[in-house]
């Protein structure tokens, strides 16, 4: 069987699992690059399962100075196509076994801070529904942490906003969740709607057709474009979703939230995931228990 129809047995059945079609479309995109790999310096497919193989490959990936993120990526979809391949009985064993991973180094995360948000927020202006929706979008994501796969993927029903809960039907994984949202989601939610041109659909957040109707459900890149247009008219430095979702975790893993509540909320698969990510980062809760502790010991040093 030759490695493109191995390939395609593999993302159909990763389709067939229930994987989201960006993840299934990532899984192609890393693995199409080792099929044509081989191909171009000559490589037999017999050849292709074996982990000097892989190793040359990732090699001369480095000498071509990507990220280290991006070389980890291609290492980790070998891996789970290879371990599909066992699965299946396809292949007898994972050459990915004797390969190590590329070393990611820990790089400060990227999040938006409180007053970046609010200042972002209160630039917002007007009552038309374009500024409704956009407060609605910002509200959400440093609310509660979507990513804006699943931002953008919300019916109008998946949000309570009066109790507080916010719906995620299928996040990363195929698994779904509940969420909280803030309060005052309630009211900007009620105006957005109210406000908004008739549409048939029930996706909650929709695109401008460029006439002040409706084009239909508002996309990924929708809401990138959006945030770099606010940012610049704000006068901030461009943010991007994911700078959101993290500025989410930061804030309230800062200010006491518990990491074992801040891992569900962002569905993530483990704990361990979510400490991973933050915990090294987590700056300001170590400053303020320092101060404390401090100014503890600083008092019972005093005469009486």
């Amino acid at each position: 069987m030759d490695l493109r129809t191995l390939l395609d047995r593999f993302l159909v059945a990763k389709a067939a699992a229930g994987l989201s079609r960006r993840s299934i479309a990532w899984y192609e995109a890393q693995i199409v690059l080792y099929v044509r790999w081989l191909g171009r310096v000559g490589v037999r497919s017999e050849r292709a399962f074996v982990a000097s193989t892989v190793e040359t490959y990732l090699a001369e990936q480095r000498k071509a100075e990507l990220r280290p993120a991006t070389l980890a990526a291609r290492y980790r979809a070998l891996c789970v196509w290879c371990n599909w391949l066992v699965s299946r009985k396809l292949l007898a064993v994972s050459p990915m076994d004797e390969v190590a991973a590329p070393r990611v180094p820990k790089e400060a995360i990227e999040y938006a801070r409180f007053d970046e948000y609010q200042r972002l927020y209160e630039s917002i202006s007007g009552h038309g529904w374009m500024a409704l929706r956009d407060r609605c979008i910002l509200s959400i994501l440093f609310w509660s942490g979507l990513r804006v796969s699943e931002l953008v993927a919300l019916a109008v029903h998946d949000v309570d906003a009066r109790a507080r809960l916010i719906t995620v039907r299928r996040g990363k994984g195929g698994k779904g969740r509940v969420v909280p949202c803030p309060p005052e989601l309630n009211g900007i939610l009620v105006g957005y709607l109210y406000a908004r041109p008739p549409y048939d659909g029930d996706a909650l957040l929709v695109g401008n057709d460029g006439q002040d109707g409706v084009r239909g459900p508002l996309k990924d890149s929708g809401v990138r474009i959006m945030l770099r247009r606010r940012c610049k008219a704000a006068g901030l430095r461009v943010l991007t979703p994911h700078d959101f979702r993290h500025g989410f975790a930061m804030a309230l893993l800062n200010n006491g939230m518990e990491m074992s509540a801040i891992s569900t909320a962002m569905g993530h698969g483990s704990v361990k995931v979510t400490e991973s990510i933050y915990a090294r980062w987590l700056t300001e809760g170590l400053t303020r228990e320092y101060d404390a502790a401090r100014a503890r010991i600083k008092s019972k040093s005093r005469p009486g």
